[in-house]
Order: structure tokens, then C-alpha cells, then sequence
């Protein structure tokens, strides 16, 4: 499954429709429907922000990939930065960035999934891979918070 739109904010309730019906699909209990959705939120909001740097000419595009017992969120940019996830920087919460409305979208999918991979697409972007684990019925295993 795949979707593709304008980098824009406006399109996050598009995303949540999107996320959710894949939970419904997926049989996703309430709780893992709604951290699913809010990591892939995430995700979007930062290739929306940081990626594309709010251009709106830019493209989203989140591809979905089933496997046996794994689940896979792509979420790519066009961004030409040259992103570097760095784990003593990104995806830490400490006393410094309590309180900021930002800086945190990192570590809340970390914390969410299972498995979260950064790569640099040469001349066209950044893909951030969101992995949530799955038994052998198509339900959510592995990392239960």
C-alpha cells in the first residue's frame, strides 16, 4: 500500500485514516492502533518539517510493506539535507528539551516500534523505516509498551 501527497500539515488526518484502517486490517488492539498512528504522524511531520522544509511543492510519499511477521512504514522526503541520525543527539529526552514544543518525535517512535532505520536516498531525500514486529497470526509482538 502506498500514499503520496503534497508536504503539507494538512494532510496528517489523511495519514491517521490511512494508519488506522492498516491497524483495523492488522487486528491492532486500541492501544497499538493509537501508537502506530502517532509514530507514523511523527515521521510525516518530520519529513514535512525537516525533510522538505515545509515546501509545499514537495512530495510525502508512505509505503506500507507486510511481511510474515513484521510490519513496514516507509516515510520519504525530497529534502536535500543531509540528515544524520545520531543516537547521543536525537532521540533523547533529558531536562533540556522537557518543555519545548519540539525535539522529541524521534524518541517517541523509537520508544512505539520496534525497529526505526534512517537512510539517505542520493539526490532525492531521506526514508525513515518504522518496524513493528508481528506473530505468526499478524498480530503486534515483540515491543509491547
Amino acid at each position: 500500500m502506498k500514499l503520496t501527497f503534497k508536504s503539507s500539515l494538512n494532510y496528517l488526518d489523511v495519514v491517521h485514516s490511512f494508519v488506522n484502517e492498516l491497524s483495523v486490517l492488522l487486528k491492532f488492539d486500541p492501544q497499538q492502533k493509537i501508537r502506530l498512528s502517532i509514530a507514523v504522524s511523527e515521521a510525516v511531520t518530520n519529513a514535512i518539517i525537516h525533510g522538505n522544509k515545509e515546501n509545499q511543492d514537495g512530495t510525502i510519499i508512505v509505503n506500507v510493506d507486510i511481511k510474515p511477521h513484521q510490519l513496514q512504514i516507509d516515510v520519504t522526503d525530497e529534502g536535500k539535507n543531509d540528515f544524520r541520525y545520531d543516537p547521543k543527539r536525537h532521540g533523547v529526552i533529558d531536562e533540556n528539551n522537557v518543555g519545548m514544543e519540539t525535539g522529541r518525535g524521534i524518541f517517541i517512535m523509537r520508544s512505539y516500534l520496534d525497529q526505526l532505520k534512517f537512510r539517505r536516498i542520493k539526490n532525492s531525500g531521506t526514508c525513515v523505516s518504522l518496524i513493528k514486529y508481528l506473530d505468526k497470526e499478524g498480530s503486534v509482538c515483540g515491543h509491547q509498551n
